[in-house]
């Protein structure tokens, strides 16, 4: 169960977290991003966009797509950011099925394993890199969760774009 904050309380989010304060951090990701890419980067996914604060900011370099588990908080973010294209779906089980030039996770994750309602998911079925991997850096899964599943490098992963 998501907590109070981003379900009956989401109308007054605002007050708790307001939109100004995420400009300088945006900024600096956006950077971030740039810095780590080989290529210009257009899109990026933000898994948990929760009210779309950095979004807000993000959308004028990039073109955006916000996944929230929570629908009132994303309703806030649909008001914020209505040129983004919105998500509702638990991050640890999300599948688009399209790439994405970056895949952004703010502190989603820390909300996530605070609570000790969540257990992480099933592991996914099959998985590969985005077409722009070479081939022989595309680590592949099966449909089981193990240790020792390939995983990619650095190099690979600043490199290639992010399937989702």
């Amino acid at each position: 169960m998501l907590p109070s904050l981003y379900r009956e309380l989401a109308p007054w989010y605002h007050l708790v977290d307001p939109v100004e304060g995420h400009r300088d951090e945006a900024d600096a990701l956006a950077t971030a991003l740039g810095r780590t890419a080989s290529r210009p980067l257009e899109t990026l996914l933000e898994l948990g966009a929760g009210a779309g604060n950095n979004a807000f900011h993000l959308k004028r370099r990039l073109r955006c797509t916000l996944a929230d588990l929570s629908p009132e908080m994303q309703a806030l973010s649909r008001a914020r950011n209505p040129e983004c294209e919105h998500v509702l779906g638990d991050m640890r089980t999300l599948r688009l099925g399209r790439a994405f030039d970056a895949v952004l996770v703010h502190d989603a994750v820390c909300t996530c394993w605070a609570r000790r309602s969540c257990s992480p998911p099933p592991a996914p079925r099959s998985c590969t890199r985005g077409p722009a991997a070479p081939r022989s850096s595309r680590p592949t899964c099966s449909g089981t969760a193990s240790a020792s599943r390939p995983r990619p490098s650095r190099e690979t992963t600043a490199s290639a774009p992010c399937a989702a």
